[in-house]
């Protein structure tokens, strides 16, 4: 939860500068330990500095000014990693923030159960990406992921961006 928050704040920050990442996955997650506070003269207190999480590689960030052209970093294809990207991003709708909200979705159930999802759907083509397609909820039961949390990673991946 303590990275979904970091994550989220990271992308909410990027939002309010006109950004979205677009490509947000584990590999773009930087743990980092905080800087023990200067004064703070506690015992121990530079063992027991938090993990901070990091959002990197913003190389495919697209400002969200930019209103017509939505695959304009592209050049008319696909950008980010299949199997973390929003449904969108698989056409010319429009990418925003919720498509960082959908791979955070991805991202957190991969962390949580070691398993994408949907699979390897998402890795066959990117023209046989289902439509509708419920995650399948028993793997987070069998992580032990709470109910509410589990209801937070379903409606992140929503397939609609409504949703």
């Amino acid at each position: 939860i303590d990275i979904a928050l970091q994550v989220s704040s990271a992308l909410a920050a990027a939002e309010n500068q006109g950004l979205v990442h677009r490509d947000l996955k584990p590999a773009n997650l930087m743990f980092v330990a905080a800087a023990p506070d200067a004064n703070d003269s506690s015992p121990g207190k530079a063992e027991k500095a938090d993990t901070v999480v990091k959002v990197i590689d913003f190389g495919v960030a697209k400002a969200l000014v930019e209103k017509p052209d939505a695959m304009g970093l592209t050049h008319g294809g696909f950008v980010g990693t299949p199997a973390f990207a929003s449904p969108e991003q698989f056409t010319d709708a429009p990418v925003d923030v919720r498509s960082d909200i959908y791979s955070l979705g991805v991202t957190l159930w991969y962390l949580l159960t070691g398993h994408m999802p949907f699979g390897d759907r998402v890795l066959k083509g990117l023209d046989e990406r289902p439509a509708v397609v419920r995650p399948p909820i028993e793997q987070l039961k069998a992580a032990g992921v709470p109910p509410r949390f589990s209801a937070l990673l379903v409606a992140m991946l929503a397939i609609e961006p409504a949703a």
